[in-house]
């Protein structure tokens, strides 16, 4: 099992795999555990294909989660609940996640290097709140 990512925020040890899942382990269990077995607090099976990268944000004890995949799509969790609260789907597979501070922005970026936004505010009307995705180019 090939392990992609690593965080570590607000006391949680978080890792996405090639094998598709993403564990949550809580840091001061796995710290004051000495047998060497750790059970993750959660694990996510969304993901159809391989986790290429995660966001942890700040928010705590309600920080949220945002992970993408190869399979187009980036997904949102609460950390400490486990709830997952939204997912987002792209044109193309995801290679890495970028997350504006107060997260109502994500921008996926694709393996060709193509940048998709997503805004997670509603508008006024409360339609659609996703964004045309069009890829743009960031100099």
């Amino acid at each position: 099992k090939q392990w992609y990512q690593r965080r570590v925020r607000g006391g949680f040890l978080i890792s996405g795999a090639e094998d598709n899942t993403i564990n949550i382990w809580q840091a001061a269990k796995v710290i004051t555990n000495s047998n060497g077995t750790h059970s993750p607090l959660h694990t996510f099976t969304v993901h159809s294909m391989p986790v290429t990268d995660l966001f942890c944000g700040l928010g705590r004890p309600r920080c949220r989660l945002f992970s993408v995949s190869l399979d187009n799509t980036a997904q949102i969790w609460e950390v400490t609940s486990g709830r997952h609260l939204l997912s987002l789907e792209f044109p193309a597979p995801l290679s890495k996640l970028l997350v504006d501070k107060i997260e109502s922005v994500v921008l996926g970026v694709s393996l060709t290097t193509s940048v998709y936004k997503i805004s997670l505010t509603e508008d006024q009307q409360g339609e659609d709140i996703r964004e045309e995705l069009k890829p743009f180019i960031i100099h």
